[in-house]
């Protein structure tokens, strides 16, 4: 037995000893030698669990009574050795006439027995001094007389005991049998707790204890931290007065401790914590903590502050909290700085205006400081710089502040002139002035109008190299060298042999040099000039010459000539030479020459030269005058939707066309003999003229084009039409539609109304149709062409207009065999028509029930849906049958096999289509868009079809079917229709750069009739690539190198070559620069924006309201793009960008549109009387057209001007029909801007 066995022994006996004797125990020894061993695992487990808080734990063990393990069973002043169990579950322990029992339930109860004494059941349990424990239990008695009684013992001394219920022998009580509470404090580690029955005069009996709860309920003050901030030092709140307590930042680490106070606060010092930062304050009391956090907010800022700006400043600085975000505004931006470690901040920003308001505020963790405000002074101008200035120079420049005064002075001599300028908004001045002399003094000084800037000087350079000298011929023989150039300057005579002579040019500027004797003709002799600074000018070479004769002259010649004519020494020998090619002849006595040459081109040159006894003279030369008179030129067919005019002629030659008013347009044929004038839209049908003018200003005669319909497609549904009831035809269209003719009855209508948006149409015919029968609509496009056509019945209504009853019922119909297709007919059905394929026929006949409608020319295609309609004789469509299609050629066995092929097929020229077929072909149909006709002849494997009638456009879409014997298509051609010869075409090819390093597509653009093209690397060819909108790419991959020769061809879509052009090739892409510098562009009025550019710029964007568009003329310096009316108002905005080779932008620049003014002049019309056709009258000023307007409604604007008479057509009672109507007339400018607006009088 241990010691500790031994004391919780002693101690059960105490409590045994105390039960007996009634009276309370004072001593415990046992117990309190168990109270001050805390080495106990229960007593280090029970501290370890109130320490983390006090819980709602059962601290007795085993109250669910699963056996009596923890319990102890004390009777008769001792620990109980048990027996059992016995036949009831229970053990037990007898003695003499004494029996001690426990019985464990397992369901939170347990069962004490005694005989002859009490009966103890006892448990120590850890407890923690001076916290407070509630215990409960509920004592039952189960059998005979028995009593119960609960003690808590620590120290050996007793903590209470039961009090409820009236108290029997030795303190026992009669137990009311409800569940009992016992609060006590702890008063050391370990508590004893003993669980008593005793019987009436230590009779027999049971009590059973069920409920049995220990539980700490000890309790401290809830812990509180205030409010922290990041310039908190100190820590306060409030908790458990003597508590311990220690405060922690989120990693955890102590920053803090103290004590609380007895009013119940503390305040501990702590470190600045960083914003955001979670702080804990744990108070621990009674060895039970409670803690409270807090987050650490951002303390108010400190001041932001703005050191002072000046107009040179291009730093704002200051002073604010360190880390904040300082915001400092100016000129309507803001700029971001962090404030340093030390409280001061710096951004970069630019120079500002005088007066300028600026502010800052810092910001730091959504807290902000004050507003901090200033103003800038001014620091005066900044010196400007000065670029060098030379005797050749016309502008002095500069850079500067923005919108400074610049005052130039050129001193020259003492005397000195002033000129004034102003520096842009770029930064840049340029200030125009004479050209100074080399030497002279110019001086820039800069002014904001309040202050001025240091002044800048530079001396004028001499940057003028002299003129080459003018050397006087050197012979054979010579030794000296003659000859004049600029005064005063240094001669260099390079000789033959490499070495130099040098002299000087007298006050006049002639030289005379002595020179070694030359003995070599042709040997090369070189002069320069060299002046004061240094400037050396182009070199002068004569050639030793032998003595020479004088030279020929030569005659003007022509490209019309075939003779050269001229003057020279008589009896020498004249050589021509001309175009590569020399032709020789003798000057006569006379001194004249004439030699027979073939004609030469425009501005060829033609030399000749004489020789007479071995010297030869020296060589002149003539330039061939163009004589020529041009061709009419080549022109390609227009279009009214074409906006450019193209064909061919004589490279060189300008190309101008005439539209229908008067204006001119113009272009130059290149160097592919291929020409494009670009004009705005013109109406089909209007005439255009076109000229070639030749160089010599001689001119062709025109060639006239009349404008084509650019070809339309539509398709129209319509609706029956009732009589009585429809006002309107009504049905759907699509494409191009945009009126209609209706037949009613063999007379025409025209007219009808479209709604663009839903694609419906109305058509007025309640005065048209006006009885039962058909009707054909026709969907007319603007040009008044069909387009579509489409028949429906037009059904009578009475005024009864209940439909009738009755059936319709049709046989079978089969095509190539049957002629009419027949049915039978049942009650009020009196009339029929055919629908096939959408078409409806009227006709037929009905007999006794029956009807028959003749069809064999009708119902052709078996895939085709046809039905017979059966009508009542008010015209209602009561019933309907379709027709069951069969086709007498799909009988027997087998479909044949076999080909057809067509020829081309020539518009104007060929009747037939022509052709070969092949195995069991027997016959043919020939398909023109959606008609298909049959007939043709096939003889021997060739066939003839008569098609002149039915193919009129190349744009037709025509096929040649093949049947076999039994009416099986077993075989389809295309037919390909091609306009009477080839057309012209033309088109041109323009690469793109094409950069090794980057590049896999070759791309380029085009223009005209390019269909196709070939790229050619190094004399190997390869096809492909995409030809599409005006633009080609052609995957090309790593076959191109950087020294490669490489070229595109582009054809046409017959093949035929247009034009070839080198593709350019680069290994890198090359860093380019340019500018463009547009003009003012005046609406209305221009037709072409134009401007300048430099540098790298190949090619130009012009952006319209947001449009780009891409084109024009970029050549020379010059930029010309024409935007026809594209622009037509001063509020458009525009924008010219300016691209290198390679698209890369390199300058963009905003267009000034500015708007255009009337012309002046004046219109005068005479008095309009209705038996004339036209208002007439007089106008003054260089006016265009006229405009008519009749009650406000304007007509087309046009009429005659010319020669101060006008003339507008208005007919007879037609556009002006009565003499109330209000009629005005304007005089209109080339622009269409009104000059003058008078009202015309109407006399009668």
């Amino acid at each position: 037995m241990t010691k500790y066995q031994t004391m919780k022994k002693v101690a059960m006996a105490a409590i045994v000893a105390n039960v007996v004797a009634s009276s309370a125990i004072t001593a415990m020894p046992g117990l309190t030698k168990a109270a001050e061993n805390p080495a106990t695992d229960a007593g280090t487990k029970a501290q370890t669990m109130l320490k983390a808080g006090v819980v709602a734990t059962n601290l007795l063990k085993n109250t669910n009574f699963d056996g009596i393990a923890n319990w102890t069973l004390t009777g008769g002043g001792q620990i109980l050795k048990l027996s059992g169990p016995d036949d009831n579950g229970a053990y037990f322990y007898e003695a003499d006439y004494k029996r001690y029992s426990i019985r464990a339930w397992g369901n939170g109860q347990v069962s004490l027995g005694s005989k002859g004494d009490s009966n103890i059941m006892g448990q120590e349990v850890a407890t923690i001094p001076g916290h407070t424990y509630k215990l409960q239990y509920k004592a039952v008695t189960t059998s005979g007389t028995m009593y119960y009684r609960v003690q808590v013992y620590g120290n050996g001394v007793k903590l209470i005991e039961s009090s409820n219920g009236a108290v029997m022998t030795g303190g026992y009580r009669v137990s009311d049998e409800t569940t009992q509470t016992l609060t006590f404090k702890a008063t050391s580690t370990i508590s004893l707790f003993g669980f008593g029955v005793v019987g009436d005069n230590h009779s027999s009996g049971t009590m059973r204890y069920s409920n049995l709860s220990l539980v700490d309920v000890t309790t401290i003050a809830d812990t509180t931290l205030n409010a922290l901030t990041t310039q908190s030092t100190t820590a306060t709140g409030t908790g458990e007065p003597g508590g311990t307590v220690v405060i922690k930042n989120a990693a955890g680490t102590q920053i803090g401790t103290g004590t609380v106070l007895a009013n119940g606060t503390y305040s501990v010092a702590i470190p600045k914590q960083a914003y955001n930062t979670n702080v804990t304050a744990t108070v621990t009391a009674l060895e039970i903590p409670s803690a409270a956090s807090k987050t650490v907010t951002q303390a108010a800022l400190a001041n932001t502050t703005i050191n002072p700006l000046t107009t040179k400043s291009t730093t704002a600085s200051g002073t604010g909290e360190p880390g904040a975000t300082v915001t400092f505004k100016a000129g309507g931006k803001d700029y971001a700085a962090t404030v340093k470690a030390d409280g001061t901040w710096s951004v970069a920003i630019p120079k500002q205006a005088k007066g300028a308001a600026v502010e800052a505020t810092a910001t730091l963790n959504g807290v902000s400081s004050n507003k901090a405000t200033g103003t800038v002074a001014n620091g005066g101008p900044t010196v400007p710089t000065l670029d060098n200035v030379t005797n050749e120079s016309t502008k002095v420049t500069g850079l500067g502040d923005p919108g400074n005064a610049i005052t130039v002075k050129v001193t020259t001599d003492g005397h000195t002139i002033s000129y004034s300028g102003t520096v842009g908004p770029d930064g840049k001045y340029s200030v125009n002035i004479d050209t100074p002399a080399a030497g002279a003094v110019v001086q820039v000084v800069a002014s904001d109008g309040e202050l001025s800037s240091t002044p800048v000087s530079k001396t004028v350079l001499d940057t003028i190299a002299p003129d080459a000298p003018e050397v006087d011929s050197v012979k054979l023989n010579d030794t000296t060298i003659t000859g004049k150039g600029e005064p005063n300057c240094d001669v260099t005579v390079t000789l033959p042999s490499g070495g130099t002579v040098a002299g000087k040019t007298d006050k006049d500027g002639k030289f005379d040099i002595a020179i070694p004797k030359q003995t070599v003709v042709d040997k090369e002799i070189k002069v320069t000039l060299t002046d004061a600074a240094g400037n050396v000018s182009d070199p002068t070479t004569v050639v030793v010459k032998p003595n020479t004769i004088a030279n020929p002259t030569i005659s003007a010649v022509t490209t019309d000539d075939t003779v050269v004519k001229g003057t020279g020494v008589a009896g020498a020998t004249v050589t021509v030479k001309a175009n590569n090619m020399e032709y020789t002849g003798v000057v006569t006595p006379e001194g004249t020459y004439s030699i027979t040459i073939p004609k030469q081109a425009a501005n060829s040159t033609i030399t000749a030269s004489q020789a007479k006894d071995g010297v030869t003279s020296e060589t002149v030369s003539t330039k061939v005058i163009d004589n020529r008179t041009p061709s009419a030129p080549v022109v390609s067919p227009v279009k009214d939707s074409d906006t450019a005019i193209t064909g061919t002629g004589t490279k060189g030659d300008t190309i101008q066309v005439t539209t229908p008013d008067g204006e001119k347009h113009t272009a130059v044929v290149g160097d592919d003999g291929k020409w494009s004038v670009p004009v705005p839209a013109q109406e089909a049908g209007a005439k255009i003229d076109v000229i070639a003018i030749a160089p010599n200003e001689k001119t062709s005669s025109p060639t006239e084009v009349t404008v084509a319909q650019t070809p339309q497609t539509g398709k129209i549904t319509t609706n029956d039409f009732t009589v009585g009831q429809d006002k309107y035809i009504v049905g759907t269209f699509t494409g191009d539609v945009k009126s209609f003719r209706v037949t009613i009855d063999g007379k025409v209508y025209t007219g009808g109304s479209i709604d663009t948006v839903k694609g419906t149409y109305t058509f007025y015919a309640l005065d048209k149709a006006t009885a039962a029968g058909t009707f054909k609509i026709e969907g007319l496009d603007k040009y008044g062409n069909v387009l579509d056509t489409k028949t429906a019945n037009i059904v009578k209504k009475s005024s009864d207009n209940t439909p009738g009853v009755g059936t319709v019922v049709a046989d079978k119909f089969v095509i190539h065999q049957d002629k009419s297709v027949t049915g039978t007919v049942t009650g009020d059905v009196k009339s029929i028509k055919l629908v096939y394929d959408g078409t409806t026929y009227s006709g037929g006949s009905i007999v006794d029930g029956k009807f028959t409608f003749y069809a064999l020319d009708k119902i052709t295609d078996k895939s085709k849906v046809a039905s017979i309609d059966g009508y009542d004789a008010k015209g209602n469509k009561i019933a309907t049958s379709v027709i069951s299609l069969s086709d007498a050629n799909d009988s027997g066995s087998g479909i044949g096999k076999g080909t057809v092929t067509a020829n081309d097929f020539t518009l104007s020229k060929d009747s037939n289509i022509t052709g070969a077929y092949t195995g069991d072909v027997k016959s043919i149909k020939v398909r023109v868009g959606d008609t298909t006709y049959s007939g043709g002849t096939l003889t021997d494997g060739n066939y003839v079809f008569y098609a002149r009638d039915k193919i009129s456009s190349t744009t037709q879409v025509v096929f040649v079917d093949g049947y076999d014997a039994k009416g099986n298509k077993i075989a389809t051609t295309a037919v390909t229709v091609k306009a009477q010869g080839l057309p012209v075409t033309a088109g041109t090819i323009t690469p793109d750069m094409f950069t090794v390093a980057t590049d896999k597509t070759l791309t380029a653009s085009y223009t005209g009739d390019v269909k196709s093209v070939v790229v050619t690397i190094n004399g190997t060819k390869y096809t492909g690539g995409t030809v599409a909108d005006g633009k080609v790419s052609f995957y090309i991959g790593n076959k191109i190198a950087a020294t490669d020769t490489v070229t595109i061809e582009a054809f046409d879509a017959y093949g035929r070559s247009l034009q070839v052009k080198n593709v350019p090739v680069q290994q890198n892409i090359p860093v380019t620069t340019g500018t463009v510098t547009p003009n003012t562009f005046t609406t209305p009025g221009d037709s072409y924006l134009t401007g300048t550019f430099t540098g790298a710029v190949k090619s130009v964007i012009v952006t319209i309201n947001g449009t780009d568009y891409a084109g024009g003329t970029v050549e020379d310096g010059k930029i010309n793009f024409w935007v026809g009316s594209k622009i037509s108002k001063a509020t458009d905005v525009v924008t010219i960008k300016g691209l290198d080779a390679a698209g890369k932008t390199l300058d963009t620049k905003t267009v000034t549109i500015a708007a255009a003014k009337p012309e002046v002049g004046t219109i005068t019309p005479a008095d309009f009387s209705f038996k004339t056709s036209a208002i007439k009258g007089t106008y003054t000023g260089n006016a265009k057209s006229l405009l008519v307007t009749v009650n406000g409604v304007a007509l087309p604007a046009g009429g005659t001007v010319a020669d101060g008479n006008f003339s507008y057509y208005v007919g007879l009672q037609n556009k002006v029909a009565a003499k109330t109507d209000v009629v005005k007339i304007s005089l209109l400018d080339k622009n269409g801007l009104v000059m003058d607006e008078k009202t015309v009088t109407i006399v009668d």
